[in-house]
């Protein structure tokens, strides 16, 4: 739907809407059994709601060492998939920083109660960041779903056409989010470490926005 969006001239192609109907039916499908009621979804979270009490029963310690090396780390490793898009160029590396900008945006989120309004824009990024990196990855999904049976999306002629939009629209997708994780990417990640770590204790002392005392107290941040 998003490919049909960018260049809608290609709408007018016969093979192209039939390739477009085709994948309408079967995203409705694969919805449709995400949401059943015995389905994946729903056996995934009565599979974690017991975890809610375990986490609540943890006894950790009170200050930021309890989250700063495992932020620092995860951050790292989305500077080190940056890293990797800028040599490489391909889907698998692209895949990857998504997944690792993720981890990094759910961790930052824990802690935008001691930003006092500065975590949340920068969260707001990342998300952004991940949504460019994830229309990219599902533009090559629907590519090999077409090249596994051609035949149901409209034949040979639509699969050239969706593999040639489908690289321009995938150049344009990276080019915006090399530019955008290169400035998210940019602080070393023991820079960023020490800077959070600070805006912790000023939090603690001075207010502004409360700073929490326990892993359990973490959160009300952006969603």
């Amino acid at each position: 739907e998003a490919l049909c969006v960018s260049t809608p001239v290609a709408l007018g192609t016969p093979a192209l809407s039939e390739a477009r109907s085709e994948a309408v039916a079967r995203h409705r499908q694969a919805t449709e059994r995400l949401a059943a009621a015995d389905g994946p979804l729903a056996r995934a979270r009565r599979a974690s709601a017991p975890a809610g009490e375990i986490i609540g029963q943890w006894d950790l310690p009170d200050d930021f060492a309890a989250v700063g090396a495992g932020f620092g780390n995860t951050y790292g490793r989305a500077t080190e998939a940056f890293g990797r898009c800028l040599d490489e160029r391909s889907a698998g590396a692209f895949h990857e920083l998504r997944k690792r900008v993720k981890y990094h945006r759910y961790q930052l989120e824990l802690l935008s109660s001691i930003g006092g309004g500065l975590i949340e824009p920068w969260a707001d990024r990342l998300h952004d960041l991940t949504d460019l990196l994830g229309d990219d990855h599902d533009l090559w999904e629907l590519v090999a779903v077409v090249r596994s049976d051609p035949d149901a999306f409209g034949g040979e002629e639509a699969l050239d056409a969706i593999e040639v939009l489908a690289a321009g629209r995938s150049a344009q997708l990276r080019r915006s989010a090399l530019a955008l994780g290169s400035r998210l990417t940019a602080e070393d990640p023991d820079a960023l470490v020490a800077r959070l770590e600070k805006w912790w204790s000023a939090a603690r002392r001075y207010g502004n926005a409360t700073g929490p005392t326990r892993l359990a107290d973490l959160g009300g941040g952006t969603s």
